[in-house]
């Protein structure tokens, strides 16, 4: 599943539209539902093509969805004291955890995916350093809460999402600001308990998740 490349912000419209995809498609689709495939236009979030019960339950799940949104967005983007941390700008990045630095050089990407690396279940990495990730993967495991603070910019990895949340429970994204010209800017599959918030992908083509 793809939305097409045009331009979205509003963290609450976004997340609700990825979170009902993602979390309850299967759901959805048992309910008599059908679901967009990738394309270049953008697409109908659903069909509507039962009873007219579907609309009840649609409006239930995005109801409970912006429930389950609110906390998050209340926060701002790397407030407290993050588990992980990815700094700098240009060509210099610092991935520290705690006290510890975990990456240090020119690489943005290597430094992201060090500092995610770094934290397990229950912690949080934030990203506050913009920079660009090239034709390149950064892959979230379970349990873990990333915040893209900074402007991640991204290339096209033909197949693949220049973010993949893959096989997971509880990650959470609360925070993303995206651009660049990604295949996938998002690739989530067999995931449960998916969280996420204000997402703000500006892309020049591509597809904005999967």
């Amino acid at each position: 599943m793809c939305v097409s490349p045009h331009a979205v912000s509003g963290g609450y419209t976004v997340a609700v539209y990825i979170w009902l995809n993602i979390y309850v498609r299967r759901d959805l689709q048992r309910f008599g539902f059908s679901k967009c495939r990738r394309q270049t236009t953008p697409p109908r979030v659903f069909i509507f093509k039962q009873r007219k019960d579907n609309i009840t339950m649609a409006r239930f799940f995005l109801f409970t969805t912006v429930l389950a949104l609110i906390s998050l967005v209340h926060a701002q983007c790397g407030a407290g004291t993050p588990d992980a941390r990815v700094t700098g700008s240009g060509s210099s990045f610092t991935a520290t955890r705690g006290s510890s630095t975990v990456y240090s050089g020119s690489d943005y990407r290597a430094a992201i995916q060090a500092a995610v690396d770094s934290i397990s279940s229950g912690q949080r990495v934030s990203v506050i350093a913009s920079g660009s990730i090239g034709a390149n993967t950064i892959t979230i495991g379970s349990g873990k809460t990333f915040e893209g603070c900074g402007t991640i910019n991204v290339g096209n990895r033909g197949g693949r999402g220049a973010i993949e949340v893959l096989n997971t429970v509880g990650t959470k994204i609360p925070y993303l600001t995206m651009t660049g010209n990604p295949y996938f800017g998002l690739r989530f599959y067999g995931t449960r308990d998916l969280v996420l918030g204000q997402i703000t992908m500006n892309l020049s083509g591509g597809c904005k998740w999967s």
